[in-house]
């Protein structure tokens, strides 16, 4: 995944920062509390819905209301990630005028059907404006705090090179019982500085592994896999690295084609790799091998791919599957329709000779 210093808007900014970059100054009256709360007695400092310190100056919580302002200022916030495409409540888009606070909003729809993703093109620029520090501190947040935002924080443990087990413990901890496992298994990984995805094969169930996982079915696999051209024509496409770094390789070519990137191979071409100094990272790092006959055919990231590719293989077939079913619906309702008038005919037909 690429998140290079990047120039010009990158999404859709819908006020002006403030005319400085320190934060907006608490609003005190001269003994440093508020007057209307000392009036009564109390610190009404309410966090938003799912509110949590991400990491230092990243905050992430649900829909923010009246009721979480003062908290909100206490942060002394620059900038705001919405993640929700409906139009930004007028009483917090005023609070975030009286503060100097930046709202940057990526309309991404709500949707509960299964294998519907978030676009990668927008989790990229959300996760720009998220690490750009002069954007700090900043807060995202969505409807509740869970899905679209969990799926945020995600990706950006998964820049800071978190395990995957513990990235979905903590969206599984913010999404409780409503945590979707069509967001986890088999979606692919991004990786730092490269736009194509890798996977891993503890992300599959266990009966998709068992596919996959007996050495005489993988060696049958196998061996169909390298007589194909796949990975030569990853070295006839992308001759400089960057160029590579920056394609949108099939999940075939990413697990099979060339090492993990989390080994540290230096890049010659698309599959031809120098070894690091240390490579025991992983079995996969191990199991790379430049003979163009080997490669990654070995290695479990090649298996995930294929499994990746037959999951999308699937859906495709499911599409054209629900497509022929109604067309059969539809001549089905036809036929019964044109028999029963062919019926009501003969009838009426039988019925005038008899009378006559």
């Amino acid at each position: 995944m690429k998140l290079d210093n990047f120039d010009g808007q990158i999404c859709t900014l819908i006020m002006p920062s403030a005319a400085d970059d320190t934060p907006p100054p608490a609003k005190c009256s001269a003994n440093g509390v508020d007057s209307e709360n000392d009036r009564d007695g109390e610190d009404l400092f309410v966090p938003p819905l799912n509110f949590a310190m991400v990491d230092i100056g990243i905050f992430r919580s649900g829909f923010p209301d009246s009721a979480n302002f003062r908290f909100l200022e206490s942060l002394g916030l620059r900038s705001i990630v919405y993640l929700c495409p409906e139009p930004y409540p007028e009483a917090n888009y005023e609070f975030l005028k009286a503060n100097g606070i930046r709202l940057f909003q990526f309309g991404i729809e709500m949707c509960k059907e299964p294998f519907v993703n978030i676009p990668e093109e927008t989790i990229r620029k959300a996760l720009k404006v998220v690490l750009d520090v002069r954007n700090h501190p900043v807060l995202i947040h969505c409807k509740r705090g869970k899905h679209r935002t969990g799926c945020l924080v995600g990706c950006l443990r998964k820049l800071q090179r978190w395990y995957l087990s513990s990235i979905f413990d903590e969206y599984q901890r913010f999404a409780a019982a409503k945590a979707r496992v069509s967001d986890q298994r088999g979606s692919g990984h991004l990786e730092p500085s490269r736009a194509y995805l890798e996977y891993h094969l503890d992300d599959f169930s266990g009966w998709l592994r068992r596919r996959v996982q007996s050495s005489y079915k993988w060696d049958r696999i196998r061996s169909c896999l390298s007589a194909t051209d796949m990975c030569s024509e990853l070295n006839q496409s992308y001759r400089m690295a960057q160029d590579f770094f920056n394609a949108r390789i099939t999940p075939l070519q990413s697990g099979c084609c060339k090492p993990p990137t989390q080994c540290g191979y230096t890049f010659v071409n698309p599959t031809y790799w120098i070894s690091p100094i240390n490579n025991a990272a992983d079995m996969d790092c191990l199991n790379w091998n430049n003979d163009q006959n080997q490669l990654c055919y070995n290695c479990d990231s090649c298996k995930a791919g294929l499994l990746a590719n037959l999951k999308k293989e699937w859906r495709r077939a499911d599409i054209i599957l629900l497509i022929t079913l109604v067309a059969l619906i539809w001549v089905y309702l036809i036929g019964c329709c044109a028999f029963r008038n062919a019926k009501t005919e003969d009838l009426f037909r039988r019925y005038k000779q008899g009378y006559t």
